[in-house]
């Protein structure tokens, strides 16, 4: 056992500053990884909810890893997700997702949910930055880990057949969307706003589409360009320009300070939303150029498969790491 913690303490400890590559059953005693090693999840359970969708369903579709997982229940590791409320998991460590991080984020209160967890994980770096800043990484240096979204819908070639405009987001930014709005645009998102009703007019009944994964394929397929924004105040992921850019779509945001949408300037339009829209309608081939060189990049990084090898990368150091502490607590309590 003294030979298998030393092992274990060192391949840990090699790998603090980074995404552990190395950790596989092969390389790390039997005993560490039970025969019926389970992840558990606690959160939503819903399919139009994106974090479930992106961050647990998905990455389950890509596992080449057969272990259990229990919905409502704690595993071995247990994934607790910001769309929900907790309460702390005793006896077993446990990832707290962030979905996003502000002053109005659940769950942040002293020794809740985030000061349980064993590690933090968040889809944006932005949102890790803010988390420290405001002192919420209880003890300060716990491990964070950044894991992105994947893209999850079928990635199609670039493709501007038609001169369609759509808006697609979170209900929460609709109002980010109300001075953009220009008649004839296609808009999907969940939960009108009375102004947003008003702003439509008699567009809204034509045009409205209240969000699932089947209306915004078709979506995708009526337009060409994709106009994204959101509130400043929310640090949003990038899985919306990821998945508009892999649908073969021109994306064009507002100039905003989105760090995870700054990496794909040179991919999208980033400023004057109606200036981009009339560039990218006049300009096709170039826009279309655009497109075919922001899928180039985004294949190898946000492809489901490599994000969910991120997931379980993340899921076995927590499991190994937490096992390694609870040898070293027996170790000097024997000595």
């Amino acid at each position: 056992m003294v030979a298998n913690y030393q092992l274990l303490r060192k391949q840990s400890i090699s790998q603090q500053d980074g995404l552990v590559t190395s950790i596989e059953r092969k390389t790390i005693p039997r005993d560490f990884f039970p025969a019926d090693f389970s992840v558990g999840y606690r959160g939503t359970f819903d399919s139009n909810n994106a974090q479930f969708r992106l961050r647990v369903l998905n990455i389950i579709k890509h596992w080449d890893w057969p272990v259990r997982f229990e919905f409502g229940r704690t595993g071995h590791v247990t994934i607790c997700m910001s769309n929900a409320h907790h309460t702390p998991i005793k006896a077993k460590p446990y990832i707290y997702d962030l979905a996003s991080w502000n002053g109005e984020e659940m769950n942040n209160e002293v020794g809740g949910i985030t000061d349980g967890a064993y590690c933090i994980s968040a889809s944006t770096q932005e949102n890790i930055d803010i988390f420290r800043e405001e002192g919420k990484n209880r003890p300060a240096n716990r491990r964070i880990f950044c894991i992105e979204d994947m893209y999850e819908n079928q990635e199609h070639p670039p493709n501007m057949g038609s001169d369609g405009v759509m808006w697609y987001g979170h209900h929460v930014h609709q109002h980010s969307f109300y001075k953009h709005y220009r008649r004839g645009m296609k808009v999907m998102s969940k939960n009108p706003t009375r102004k947003m009703i008003d702003i439509m007019g008699d567009d809204f009944r034509r045009n409205y589409r209240w969000f699932n994964l089947v209306a915004e394929e078709k979506l995708f397929r009526e337009s060409s360009v994709v106009v994204i924004t959101a509130s400043e105040k929310h640090r949003v992921s990038n899985n919306r320009v990821v998945k508009a850019i892999m649908a073969g779509k021109f994306v064009v945001t507002p100039n905003v300070e989105m760090k995870s949408w700054q990496k794909f300037k040179d991919y999208i339009w980033m400023g004057d939303v109606d200036d981009g829209i009339k560039w990218a309608l006049e300009n096709k081939p170039a826009a279309l150029f655009m497109i075919k060189r922001g899928q180039d990049y985004i294949r190898p990084i946000y492809s489901p498969r490599v994000i969910a090898k991120q997931w379980k990368e993340m899921i076995k150091w927590t499991w190994v790491s937490w096992k390694r502490q609870q040898i070293e607590k027996s170790w000097n309590k024997g000595r």
